[in-house]
């Protein structure tokens, strides 16, 4: 799996917002620009968490594996297709999303959103790693309809959200 850590690098380097905040990832959600300025003393924090969750990631242990395989076979192929970004500056709620550009996956880690709580010794990333992995199954074998009314919408966001938690129970 790969890992661009670029964002939170230019943020950890004291470089201003405006060098990474007109990225892509910000305006990919579907509901205008999100961006908001990190907080600079959150830094120091910061530093850590980046080395911890690149060394889990480095070293992914997926989580309820049988299952997962049984489910999806070709679990493994998809983990190697996709690019891990850590990043700053996504509002509460978003912590973790599967986005696409250009053709490519990512999955986005906002450090800043994940919290000092992740330095814990005992936290480990592996579970929302899987759990955004298997979003990333689920969006393949059940594509998302463009234009879904409001209630199919909602149907199948609580499906997806759904499945992917219940796997990791």
């Amino acid at each position: 799996m790969r890992v661009d850590d670029s964002i939170v690098q230019k943020y950890l380097n004291g470089q201003e917002p405006i060098s990474y905040s007109d990225c892509w990832i910000y305006s990919a959600l579907g509901r205008g620009y999100v961006f908001e300025t990190p907080k600079p003393l959150d830094r120091e924090w910061v530093t850590q968490l980046c080395k911890k969750l690149k060394d889990q990631i480095m070293n992914f242990v997926q989580r309820n594996i049988k299952l997962v395989k049984q489910l999806f076979p070709s679990f493994d192929d998809v983990e190697k297709e996709y690019t891990v970004m850590l990043v700053v500056g996504f509002p509460d709620p978003y912590d973790a999303m599967v986005l696409e550009h250009d053709g490519k996956g990512y999955i986005v880690f906002d450090l800043t959103q994940f919290g000092k709580d992740s330095l814990d010794e005992n936290y480990s990333c592996h579970g929302v790693l899987t759990h955004e992995l298997i979003h990333i199954c689920l969006h393949q074998k059940y594509r998302r309809i463009q234009n879904m009314s409001y209630i199919d919408d909602l149907n199948y966001t609580a499906f997806d959200e759904g499945f992917a938690h219940k796997i990791l129970v």
